[in-house]
């Protein structure tokens, strides 16, 4: 059997799809990405291998397109393509993929969902279901058993014609953190307005997450209305791009003359609000290497540094504090503490702040995030 594993680079003298893509002054019609995405596919084939448009399409009722995958011995493979201007998301995708599939089972032939654009969160879906996809900005992966054949590549990560003037969704900032914060600490089936009440998240903010969320696959909507997260590990990876703690945060840094052991004894001492982060509260779950600095959210930076002791330093940091830009931050809800009596931050906060944290903070993270995994019930509420 012949086999091909590639991903395909550009060619000096291919074409860029992904910038055709995005020169377009609006967001392509249905039959311009079918155009654009067998193009490229087919500037990707192998030597020998050729993708073509069928002419038994009037026999695949409701397939948007059929084309034929041909190896160099001859060997073919049917691929029935359906077009779709945006990716839907949550149970209306499942509807979408099971017709997909459906449709490519009776009549033995590879499934192909083309769009515009499809998100991360959306791609990997579709792989482990075994959907081959492409969009007009280039991400493809198109798979075959008989004839073996594979062919990825990779597009953008953000898509290009969200209408005109509306912002482009991210999660930075307060409203974002607190939905966010709400849909990972409790492991629940989510009615909007239960979201707003525990979230502390404003009305219109909490329904623009959502809709940012649903658009990449990040969140699912069930039938009855509610609101579910597949995969919380990708929700808070999806946080910890648009999260930055040194960046969100007024960052402050300090010297406890006397070390990061008796800057602790203060803080478990005094009964100031604080939370501590990083790898000083990961300890609560996993093993780590000793702290070199203690990461803190605080409420007033500069009155509480005052009151713990600490001297204002650029030079051998071993206290930062972060305050928070909006009073009355999630970063300080929802907190436990350590063995030693000191106050720290939930675990998916500690694993999003250590995803971005400096030096060996980000391989931490990943330790905290395959604690989460595997004891799950530890640390999400009901």
């Amino acid at each position: 059997m012949y086999s091909e594993n590639l991903t395909i680079p550009r060619g000096a003298d291919s074409r860029d799809y992904q910038k055709e893509a995005s020169l377009m002054s609006s967001a392509p019609t249905e039959s311009q990405v079918l155009r654009l995405v067998t193009e490229r596919i087919r500037d990707r084939m192998p030597p020998g291998w050729t993708f073509d448009p069928s002419g038994a399409i009037g026999e695949r009722g409701g397939a948007d397109a059929l084309f034929v995958l041909v190896s160099p011995d001859h060997r073919a493979a049917e691929v029935i393509i359906e077009v779709k201007a945006t990716v839907p998301s949550g149970r209306h995708a499942l509807g979408v993929l099971q017709v997909l599939h459906e449709r490519a089972r009776a009549h033995g032939a590879i499934p192909l969902l083309v769009s515009r654009y499809i998100p991360p969160p959306v791609r990997e879906n579709l792989q482990r279901a075994g959907v081959s996809y492409a969009d007009a900005t280039g991400n493809m992966m198109l798979s075959a058993i008989d004839p073996g054949f594979y062919l990825a590549d990779r597009g953008a990560d953000k898509d290009p014609w969200r209408a005109s003037g509306r912002p482009r969704g991210t999660l930075k900032g307060d409203p974002a953190a607190r939905v966010v914060r709400a849909l990972l600490d409790f492991a629940r089936l989510w009615r909007v307005s239960e979201l707003i009440d525990t979230s502390g998240a404003s009305t219109g903010a909490t329904y623009r997450v959502l809709e940012y969320l649903d658009g990449e696959g990040l969140v699912e909507r069930e039938g009855d209305g509610r609101w579910r997260v597949p995969s919380w590990e990708r929700l808070l990876r999806a946080w910890a791009v648009d999260y930055d703690l040194l960046k969100e945060n007024t960052v402050s840094r300090y010297l406890d003359p006397r070390g990061i052991e008796h800057f602790q004894t203060t803080l478990r001492d005094r009964g100031d609000k604080y939370a501590v982060t990083g790898a000083v509260a990961s300890r609560d779950w996993i093993a780590v290497a000793p702290a070199r600095s203690v990461f803190v959210y605080v409420d007033d930076a500069q009155s509480q540094a005052a009151g713990w002791g600490l001297h204002p330093t650029e030079v051998g940091v071993n206290v930062v504090l972060l305050e928070p830009r909006k009073a009355g931050s999630v970063h300080l809800d929802r907190t436990g503490r350590l063995e030693n009596g000191v106050t720290r931050v939930s675990a998916a906060q500690a694993a999003v702040d250590l995803l971005n944290g400096p030096g060996r903070d980000p391989a931490e993270a990943e330790a905290l995030i395959g604690w989460m995994k595997e004891d799950e019930g530890s640390w999400r509420l009901n």
